[in-house]
């Protein structure tokens, strides 16, 4: 995945046990559309993640300067639910 990731401009890099996508390949046009953007980054690398069946990665929004708005961070395991 972080090669495909790579091929398509994300610039991934590791950040502990999280990837920081370095850059946003449409980062012009998040420049006038940033939410529809980011959102858009959101869903298309949720769709990587099931597409490789990688379920020890999420894909969270945490925009800030100097990467892409999306975080892939270790999956967090759901709550135990209780019958009664």
């Amino acid at each position: 995945m972080f090669d495909l990731l790579e091929r398509y401009g994300f610039e991934p890099r590791h950040d502990g046990d999280a990837i920081v996508l370095g850059n946003c390949p449409f980062h012009a046009l998040a420049r006038l559309h940033t939410q529809t953007v980011c959102g858009m980054n959101l869903h298309l690398l949720r769709g990587v993640l099931l597409g490789f069946e990688e379920d020890g990665l999420q894909a969270c929004l945490e925009p800030g300067p100097g990467h892409c708005c999306v975080r892939l961070r270790p999956a967090t395991s759901r709550p135990a639910t209780t019958s009664s």
